[in-house]
C-alpha cells in the first residue's frame, strides 16, 4: 500500500503542476480559484510522498495477502459502482443516484463494528451534504443537472 501512495503521490504531484502551467493563461481573478486548489492539492500530495517515504525508510509497512485481496476488491467494486452512478445518473437523475451511489461506498469502505448509532449519523451527513450541494449549484449559480424518474 505503502508504494501505492508514493505512485499517487506522485502522480497528484505531476497534475498539479500541469494544471498550475494551464492556469497562466486565465485571467487573474479566473486563475485564483484554480491555483488556489492546486497549491493544496499540491501540498497535500507533497505530505502522502513524504509520509510514505518515512514508512518505507521505518518498514513498517507489512500488509498481508488478505489485505491486498480486499484492497484490489474494494477498488473493483468501487469503480463497477462509478460506472453505475455515471449511467443511472441520466434514468434516476442527480440527487438520488448521488445519495445511493455515495450510501453503499459508505457502507463499502467503512470498517466493521461501527455503532448504529455513528452509521445513521454518518448516512445523514451524506444526505445533507449532497442535497446541499445540489441546492447551491443549481439555484444560486444556476447549474443544470441530470434531471431523471426522481429528480
Amino acid at each position: 500500500m505503502v508504494k501505492k501512495d508514493v505512485l499517487a503521490s506522485l502522480v497528484l504531484l505531476g497534475i498539479s503542476a500541469i494544471f498550475w502551467i494551464q492556469s497562466r493563461n486565465f485571467t487573474k481573478y479566473g486563475a485564483l480559484f484554480p491555483k488556489i486548489v492546486t497549491i493544496i492539492l499540491g501540498f497535500l500530495s507533497f505530505l502522502l510522498l513524504i509520509n510514505s517515504i518515512v514508512k518505507i525508510l521505518k518498514n513498517k509497512s507489512k500488509e498481508s495477502k488478505v489485505e491486498k485481496i480486499q484492497d484490489a476488491k474494494s477498488i473493483v467494486i468501487s469503480i463497477i459502482l462509478i460506472v453505475a452512478w455515471a449511467c443511472f445518473i441520466n434514468i434516476l437523475g442527480f440527487l438520488t443516484s448521488s445519495i445511493i451511489f455515495f450510501i453503499i461506498m459508505y457502507f463499502l469502505l467503512v470498517k466493521k463494528g461501527i455503532k448504529l448509532k455513528k452509521i445513521v449519523i454518518n448516512i445523514i451527513t451524506i444526505i445533507i451534504s449532497i442535497v446541499v450541494f445540489y441546492l447551491f449549484f443549481s439555484k444560486v449559480l444556476k447549474v443544470p443537472f441530470p434531471r431523471g424518474i426522481l429528480i
